[in-house]
């Protein structure tokens, strides 16, 4: 039996009621919500089951903080393997993961290692089978039962920033990137601009936007770039705040620093339009929108809206304070 069978589910791992149990025979009651976070997230079945080998690590070592142990192991070699080397669609749907987004897909419940560099329904289903992802909820198209999987806690979510990172510095290194999120705290956008195209310019091909939506794989692009900011900033993509759904926002965990709200948009050449039309466009959708309702809501004072139009290639940035 699998993890989405009901059989055996509750012996897979903890159950809330043990780790209840545990934390208050070690005393550490109070850091209920700490391991809830971190540790907690798997639906076996319709049982909710925390990750044993962590939360016993926890338990006796009673860190200041949580960190990673399970994922932390080397058995993780193989997952950031196909993660890092898989196609450019995987790691867009690993950003949208990051940023709180769910996947649909189907699973596979049989699989063999020769399939997974060739099988997008054989990965997911390892992802998922093997704790790096939980299924929601399912439903059924087509006699075909389709998943929708999410990221569980933060142990997971850890592991998967630091794998696109990782592929980041790979592709681009670090120096390049950490001074466009530089630029961008400091409100410079014609530089962050200037990085931006360069590093597209370095890491994305044409194949990737021969699709008939480039700017969703810009939304991707930039949606991972910024998963390095994951200590200070809550990186939220396709939400809904004010009157529409934004297609990427930056919460400041420090309300007095700057909040982003970004649209990404492409040349509608059909309609002659230009990039200066297209970038007006975007930056009026952002305030029609009222997309910058929910930073202001969560207390951020200085919001920056900033349009991104792209063509091919070629990346264009314009901005105003909100």
């Amino acid at each position: 039996y699998s993890l989405v069978s009901p059989q055996f589910s509750n012996w897979f791992g903890f159950t809330e009621p043990e780790v209840d149990q545990m934390l208050e025979d070690f005393q550490q009651t109070h850091r209920r919500q700490e391991v809830q976070d971190w540790y907690n997230g798997y639906l076996f079945g319709n049982q909710v089951i925390f990750n044993p080998w962590s939360v016993l690590n926890f338990i006796s070592r009673q860190p200041v903080i949580p960190i990673p142990y399970w994922v932390n192991t080397s058995s993780n070699d193989l997952i950031r393997e196909l993660v890092m080397e898989g196609p450019s669609y995987l790691k867009e749907s690993v950003e949208r993961l990051l940023s709180g987004e769910s996947v649909t897909v189907a699973l596979k419940e049989n699989i063999s290692l020769r399939e997974l560099k060739h099988s997008d329904q054989a990965l997911w289903s390892l992802l998922t089978f093997s704790g790096y992802l939980k299924p929601l909820r399912f439903f059924e198209q087509d006699d075909v039962i389709y998943y929708e999987l999410a990221i569980p806690n933060k142990e997971v979510h850890a592991f998967f920033r630091e794998t696109v990172q990782s592929w980041l510095n790979q592709q681009i290194g670090s120096h390049p990137l950490q001074q466009l999120l530089k630029a961008l705290l400091q409100g410079d956008l014609k530089t962050f601009g200037h990085y931006l195209q360069e590093l597209v310019l370095g890491v994305l091909s044409y194949h990737d936007m021969a699709g008939d939506a480039p700017e969703r794989v810009y939304h991707a692009f930039v949606l991972g770039l910024l998963v390095s900011l994951g200590s200070r900033y809550e990186v939220r993509s396709n939400r809904e705040s004010g009157f529409g759904r934004y297609d990427l926002l930056l919460l400041p965990q420090d309300k007095t620093q700057s909040g982003f709200v970004f649209e990404f948009k492409k040349i509608d050449e059909e309609e002659n339009e230009t990039c200066e039309t297209a970038l007006q466009a975007a930056l009026q959708q952002i305030q029609d929108k009222a997309y910058a309702t929910e930073l202001r809501q969560s207390g951020v004072e200085k919001i920056l809206g900033i349009a991104v139009v792209v063509q091919g290639k070629k990346v264009r940035l314009k901005h105003l304070e909100l």
